[in-house]
């Protein structure tokens, strides 16, 4: 049980260097804080529907079918591994409006819209915001583990490839990976022209969440390309500073005086 919804879940080799990785379809329960912040901010929100793109076991779905109520709520997984036991799930709560598709999200995304589309993949979702800005009418949460500690500057140059930004592995580097993820949207959505703007944003162990209101017309949003800022860091004390229009985060040995006062 996780909230107040219970569902099954195929059994984990605990003696697995990474447990969740070890049964036929993936579920980690380090993620329960990432799932108790949607719930908690769909009950503020007023929509209509909601798409969980890739489910895996389907629990953040069903959580919000549940704890949320009141909505349709599409469950998608491409392994019929997956889509087998979500429809298993979704038995457990015959009240609930809960659809169940077995498919490459973005076809998915491509054919219907939802007020609320949620990324949740194992590992990037690079490949999946593009589709995912036009599909979300007025909602879009993404989930990212590549962008986080310990993560951050792990890998540079996938970084670089997926986000078009340089990672940091440093003290600040969950701030770093945060609004690296951030910038990314935010330049995958404007193409459409779209804006984002940040509802609650955080940075947890291994993960970076976005929640974020999606608004339309070019310029709009609380966050615009004019707005994506970057970093220098540096190695001298108090000389750290945020700086307008640079392209990523980059190392800087003596940045002292580029900080503005």
């Amino acid at each position: 049980m996780e909230g107040s919804t219970r569902f099954f879940i195929p059994e984990q080799d605990e003696n697995s260097s990474f447990p969740p990785g070890s049964a036929p379809v993936f579920f980690n329960d380090r993620m329960r804080l990432n799932r108790d912040s949607t719930n908690y901010l769909l009950r503020q929100l007023e929509v209509s529907s909601y798409f969980d793109a890739m489910a895996a076991s389907g629990v953040r779905g069903l959580r919000v079918a549940h704890e949320r109520g009141g909505i349709p709520v599409t469950i998608n997984d491409y392994s019929p591994e997956a889509a087998a036991l979500i429809r298993k799930n979704a038995t457990l709560y015959p009240e609930s409006d809960i659809t169940v598709t077995e498919e490459d999200c973005r076809a998915v995304m491509l054919r219907q819209r939802f007020d609320v589309v949620d990324l949740d993949p194992f590992g990037t979702p690079a490949p999946f915001v593009d589709i995912a800005a036009t599909s979300a009418r007025h909602y879009l949460f993404v989930t990212a583990t590549d962008t986080a500690p310990p993560s951050a500057g792990a890998h540079l140059k996938a970084g670089i490839r997926r986000y078009g930004a340089r990672p940091m592995n440093n003290e600040y580097h969950s701030e770093v990976g945060l609004r690296l993820l951030l910038g990314f949207v935010v330049r995958e959505t404007v193409k459409y022209d779209r804006g984002v703007e940040p509802l609650f944003c955080f940075a947890r162990e291994h993960f970076v969440r976005l929640h974020l209101r999606m608004t339309n017309g070019a310029g709009r949003g609380g966050t615009r390309p004019s707005k994506i800022w970057g970093g220098i860091s540096t190695s001298a004390p108090r000389a750290r500073g945020i700086h307008p229009r640079l392209p990523y985060f980059r190392p800087c040995r003596n940045a002292r005086s580029a900080v503005p006062k």
